[in-house]
């Protein structure tokens, strides 16, 4: 179980690395700043925020309800690994939102994920596929530009047929509001080191 979560942690840093390549971001300090305790040499104590979950779906032909209902992970990242039986399904983003309280606008059809993973593992050299969604911190952090992902869980196909799944989500080291345009301004040190209400470090 260490060794997945070394994994999927991995990953997750690696994909938070690339966003802030290509947003032309500090990669050190992004990470310093928000990402978990364990990015870097970081010499705060305590421990961090991530979390790995392990999801066991019932899929019981009695329940009417669905496994997951849609929702966006709260996080920065979500690591995915390929579930033991299809149902998971997501929307595409048309436009990205923006300021505080215009949200991203979505396809109305959900697409299926496990399919993509499928074929995305195959080849000449066959490999194991993980899949990242992004999360609301991730979203807020970057002024709306990159939509979280609106994901679901459908009942199985097969009846009573159990679903097994694995989830890293990376989460910040402290509560992310607005930007980074906003939260990344350096400020005169006579000021507050801090403005209120952008990130609250309890």
């Amino acid at each position: 179980m260490l060794c997945s979560f070394e994994v999927m942690e991995s990953l997750a840093e690696v994909a938070m690395e690339a966003w802030c390549a290509s947003q032309g971001l500090p990669v050190a300090t992004a990470k310093q700043k928000f990402g978990d305790l364990s990015f870097g040499n970081s010499q705060e104590e305590g421990k961090g925020k991530s979390v790995l979950n392990l999801y066991h779906y019932f899929n019981l032909e009695t329940c009417d309800e669905e496994p997951c209902r849609s929702h966006a992970d709260p996080g920065l990242l979500t690591v995915l690994c390929r579930s033991t039986e299809p149902g998971l399904q997501a929307l595409h983003p048309l436009k990205p939102g923006g300021a505080p309280g215009q949200p991203a606008a979505y396809e109305d059809s959900w697409c299926d994920l496990e399919p993509m993973m499928d074929a995305l593992g195959q080849g000449e050299e066959p490999h194991v596929p993980f899949l990242i969604l992004v999360g609301e911190t991730l979203e807020r952090l970057s002024g709306g530009w990159h939509p979280a992902c609106l994901h679901r869980v459908q009942p199985s196909v097969v009846p009573n047929r159990p679903r097994f799944n694995m989830a890293f989500e990376l989460r910040p080291r402290c509560n992310v509001w607005h930007p980074w345009s906003e939260l990344a301004k350096e400020q005169d040190p006579n000021e507050e080191k801090q403005r209120r209400g952008m990130v609250d470090e309890r």
